[in-house]
């Protein structure tokens, strides 16, 4: 049998909880998307947070959660 080289891509989603002040959900959106925007949102730059989340997400959940897509192939000679 033959053996290939692949090249993959892995896709992962990640869900976190921020808290953003509001008078409604309306606006708590827009405030998040405005501080987006401005690379300026204190909810999202908590590495710890983040690292948790990847921890619990990605890392905890194993190699086979996410999307996978082949994007080369190549017979190894």
């Amino acid at each position: 049998m033959k053996e290939y080289r692949l090249t993959v891509q892995r896709r992962v989603s990640v869900i976190a909880t921020i808290i953003v002040d509001g008078t409604d959900e309306a606006s708590a959106i827009a405030r998040f998307q405005h501080q987006l925007e401005n690379e300026s949102c204190p909810g999202i730059e908590d590495a710890e947070m983040w690292g948790e989340v990847f921890y619990y997400q990605i890392d905890k959940a194993g190699p086979y959660v996410g999307e996978y897509e082949v994007i080369d192939a190549e017979e190894i000679k």
